[in-house]
């Protein structure tokens, strides 16, 4: 096997924990609640997992529930199915005890690859610019309402007329009809009702086996990314809906120009934040932490007609899109005189100093860990790095980009290209080259 694909199986395979979600009777103990007013309906609110949360709801209405489903759960990956037994449950039990041990999820170059088979479907839910979720279907339907679906069973089986039948106006295999979260569950029980001229009251008091005439057993799965994912090989016009810029920051010449490019610019700093979506960087409930990978090209050119350069250039995570007043020079669009070092200022940025300002800076080209304020944590050359938990710093849901300013010496701030993602493992150079082109 591919090293890289090694990597990515070990991670679904080594799981941290795996969620049986289907039988409340095969529960391991992590607390699926039923539901007050329907007790063939039961739940469970959002659980972590590698890069998002998911949550499940399951209604019965056979004597035997058919379904059977799963979540697996591991530090890099999520496995995820739901499977139909079909007139039973020892197909969807088999297949939940054994799938996932034998099957990789990919994506490759950009592109996730899936399969579906019998009457499935994947769905991705995308949120928009204006805040709402799109439904966007993944897979082809592989149902027996279809003509295509219906010949093909016929080709397959031509000794048997009784492949596919018609009862009630719906197409069943055999005779036997086929198969986010709890509020989708409710909705799609209320459709049954309403299409039997029924209140979904009226159906809640139906018992299991009987209830089988009106609905079959639903089981439903939807999982949340709270992945944060683009990639800006350079900047023009057509980029600009996905910044704030704070009052003489700009694009111009293919880059972000985080402080004053033209005119006047001494004494200025600006700040530029991708606002497209937010990065949620931790969870309070759950006391996780999101992780992520950037990187970006940075151009910083020195006023050719001065001896000496300034300020910097910082990347920052922050839940203010505005650079606060008098944080020109030294303060490089951070903090200033008054709020250096304030926790209220929730901002971390690794700065790029171009010059030594106070007695603790290494020296004037050098980089730099800084929280709340412009005093360094720690400072390192410029061919060094460091991990770092952001939560105890900064709110749960924040914004990525950078601050910089000038002062008496001056210089232009420049971001040639920026990309970013949460989660992942980039460890490999395969694996870097996925992420090409990636946005």
């Amino acid at each position: 096997m591919w090293p890289w694909l090694e990597r990515i199986a070990s991670a679904c395979w080594d799981r941290v924990r795996r969620y049986a979600l289907t039988r409340r009777d095969e529960e391991d103990g992590s607390g699926s609640g039923g539901d007050a007013d329907d007790l063939l309906l039961w739940s469970r609110d959002l659980v972590r997992h590698a890069a998002g949360e998911f949550s499940f709801a399951v209604v019965q209405a056979n004597d035997v529930l058919e379904d059977h489903s799963q979540v697996e759960t591991g530090a890099a990956a999520t496995f995820i199915g739901v499977y139909d037994g079909h007139g039973g449950a020892e197909a969807s039990r088999f297949i939940s005890n054994h799938l996932a041990a034998h099957l990789v999820r990919i994506i490759w170059k950009g592109t996730l690859y899936l399969a579906n088979l019998g009457d499935s479907r994947a769905v991705v839910g995308c949120l928009t610019g204006s805040n709402k979720i799109v439904a966007e279907q993944l897979t082809r339907d592989h149902n027996a309402s279809m003509e295509e679906v219906r010949q093909e069973l016929r080709s397959l089986h031509p000794d048997d007329s009784q492949i596919v039948v018609l009862k009630n106006g719906v197409w069943r295999i055999k005779g036997i009809i086929q198969g986010i979260a709890r509020r989708l569950v409710k909705a799609a029980l209320k459709e049954a009702a309403r299409k039997r001229e029924m209140k979904y009251n009226d159906i809640k008091k139906l018992e299991k086996g009987v209830r089988r005439f009106f609905h079959d057993d639903i089981t439903i799965l939807g999982s949340t990314c709270s992945c944060l994912h683009f990639n800006f090989p350079n900047f023009d016009t057509t980029s600009v809906d996905d910044f704030s810029f704070s009052p003489g920051s700009g694009i111009a010449n293919g880059s972000l120009q985080i402080t004053l490019s033209t005119g006047n610019i001494t004494n200025q700093s600006g700040r530029v934040c991708y606002t497209r979506e937010t990065l949620r960087l931790w969870d309070s409930k759950k006391r996780t932490v999101a992780s992520f990978r950037t990187e970006f090209v940075l151009n910083i050119l020195p006023n050719q007609q001065q001896n000496e350069t300034g300020e910097g250039l910082a990347f920052i995570l922050t839940s203010n899109l505005s650079s606060p007043r008098g944080s020109s020079g030294q303060w490089l669009g951070i903090a200033n005189e008054q709020t250096d070092g304030s926790p209220a200022n929730r901002i971390v940025a690794v700065e790029f100093d171009t010059r030594k300002s106070y007695d603790e800076d290494l020296d004037s080209n050098h980089v730099g860990l800084d929280v709340n304020g412009i005093r360094s944590v720690v400072q390192y050359p410029l061919s060094n790095a460091w991990p770092i938990d952001l939560s105890r710093d900064l709110s749960e849901e924040i914004y990525v980009g950078f601050a910089g300013s000038t002062g008496e010496f001056t210089e232009l701030n420049q971001i040639k290209s920026w990309k970013f993602i949460t989660a992942g493992d980039f460890d490999s150079k395969a694996a870097r080259q996925e992420w090409t082109g990636h946005r």
